[in-house]
């Protein structure tokens, strides 16, 4: 396994990691104006009866902003069981079909709980009217990128999808109320104010963060959002972030940012708009949260941002730690994560109140691989069928042997290889379409000593004098931080601009493969 980045905040300083809170310029007027267009609508759950083919399996929908049908799996307590609470979950950037779901939330539903699996429009199920939001632009941007450097922000895909949460939330509480809802083979009990519940898992926490914040204050005398629950949230201290090497979401966004140069603060602008970090200032409800130790997907300190941004008594927020995030960590961290299941499951047990449900819990939520009742969660083979243990878990296996297999093939050794045609050829042999992940996975193959060695080719940085070597190196340690972090530079605007500067100001016409060699001797 290779071990992801801890952004040089290892252990306790990554947990208490803390972002900025300060909204964008235009926050206020921005979601007042989202709020209420989206009320004007009353959305009720109904039984779909037309089938939406990116994904059969979905059960049910409703209807959200701009006429989009949402689309996901509903399961509920068995028959006779009254339904004395609704949970809504959120699914991160890789959602599988929706009929996983089923066994993934049963043991919940027997306890009472209709669960409400939505898919987010573009996704499969909900497909009808946007067709495939997944698919990349044409800068190679996927979802999270879509609308996003339109003219207004109300054009951009995020904010619609926290609509789409939000609507979900209202439409559960519709039907426990009795108000809308049809197709629901379930009878909720009588409740003047019925308990909803919400999970978010990656993309989906973020997600999940902003539409509980627009829930907040909005029932008098009541609360909307009975309980939250997140695994590995994203979407949070946006400008953090940016600061860095683009990883995971940030990186498709990162790609509109580099496009459109001469809009860039109006566009980071954008993106704080939905920065969970500042709508989590607003969230007041009892918090579960599953945190990585390190994650260089959802890297690890904004998702302990965002959660040490939730404004809860700190005597109602957990903190279940797992070693690894988005990658298969191996059998340990494997059972970290079945073990935050169950711990889930019984915080969102409505019969009882979350800090009771947790109790037995608190001597296992940084360690352990034993649930309170001495049980250590069985662990599926990799090709075992049934629902993942997160989201977006990734086995690397495939992707790893492929990226080897096309560096011997393409035979240059990984110094060399940036801004090259060989380095193109082996992407295209790997199957990988983002070069700086490409180059990334590979500096930490040959770190972690897995990357064979291909002996020294003739290829030799260019000479230049004293003076503008030591231009370059105060430029690298602008950008990167250090000369030690001058691997995160490769394919990325910090790149470009180190590039730009330096030839502006030495009057030299380096191409970016000739700087990378000079930037890589650097360092040595």
């Amino acid at each position: 396994m290779i071990e992801p980045d801890d952004f040089g905040l290892p252990g306790v300083r990554t947990f208490a990691h803390v972002g900025d809170p300060t909204p964008a310029p235009e926050h206020s007027p921005f979601w007042t104006h989202w709020y209420n267009a989206v009320v004007a609508e009353r959305p009720g759950v109904r039984r779909r009866t037309t089938e939406d083919a990116s994904d059969p399996t979905v059960t049910h929908e409703f209807d959200s902003v701009g006429g989009v049908r949402i689309g996901g799996r509903m399961i509920v307590p068995p028959r006779g069981t009254p339904v004395r609470g609704s949970l809504v979950v959120v699914h991160g950037t890789s959602p599988k079909e929706c009929a996983v779901e089923d066994a993934r939330w049963r043991t919940l539903a027997d306890k009472g709980v209709a669960v409400f699996a939505i898919r987010l429009r573009g996704f499969p199920g909900s497909q009808r009217e946007t067709g495939d939001l997944r698919t990349p632009d044409r800068l190679g941007a996927g979802w999270l990128a879509r609308r996003f450097d339109a003219e207004t922000p109300n054009e951009w895909v995020l904010p619609h999808a926290v609509a789409d949460v939000f609507n979900a939330c209202r439409a559960m509480r519709n039907w426990m109320l009795g108000r809308y809802g049809e197709g629901i083979d379930a009878e909720p009990e009588p409740s003047d104010n019925p308990c909803v519940m919400l999970f978010g898992e990656s993309l989906g926490g973020g997600i999940a963060v902003m539409a509980a914040a627009q829930l907040a204050g909005r029932l008098p005398r009541a609360h909307f959002i009975d309980r939250l629950a997140l695994g590995l949230p994203s979407l949070g201290d946006w400008r953090w972030r940016f600061a860095r090497p683009a990883c995971g979401s940030a990186a498709d966004l990162e790609k509109h940012l580099t496009h459109h140069a001469a809009r860039r603060e109006e566009l980071i602008d954008r993106v704080r708009l939905c920065d969970a970090v500042v709508h989590a200032t607003k969230v007041r409800r009892p918090t579960l949260a599953k945190l990585a130790m390190k994650d260089d997907i959802v890297p690890a300190p904004t998702a302990a941002a965002i959660f040490n941004a939730i404004d809860a008594d700190p005597a109602r927020k957990w903190r279940f730690l797992v070693p690894y995030g988005h990658i298969d960590g191996g059998i340990s961290n494997a059972r970290r994560h079945a073990l935050f299941e169950r711990c889930m499951a019984d915080f969102f047990d409505p019969a009882h109140r979350p800090i009771e449900l947790l109790a037995p819990w608190e001597s296992v939520m940084h360690t352990g691989d034993r649930a309170p009742d001495g049980v250590t969660p069985s662990i599926a083979e990799p090709d075992t069928p049934g629902p993942t243990l997160f989201a977006e878990s990734v086995t690397l296996d495939a992707y790893i042997k492929a990226l080897i297999e096309a560096y011997q093939q393409v035979g240059r050794t990984l110094d060399a290889l940036p801004y090259t045609e060989a380095f193109e050829r082996l992407c295209r042999l790997a199957g990988v379409d983002d070069r700086r992940e490409a180059l990334h996975s590979l500096q930490r193959l040959r770190k972690a000593g897995r990357l064979p060695r291909l002996g020294r080719v003739p290829d030799h940085p260019p000479k230049i004098d004293p003076e503008h070597e030591s231009l370059l190196e105060s430029l690298v340690v602008e950008h990167a931080g250090s000369l030690g972090q001058r691997d995160r530079l490769p394919y990325t605007e910090g790149f470009d601009r180190v590039a730009e500067r330096f030839n502006t100001q030495t009057g030299l016409n380096l191409n970016s493969h000739d700087l990378w060699r000079l930037i890589a001797r650097l360092a040595k």
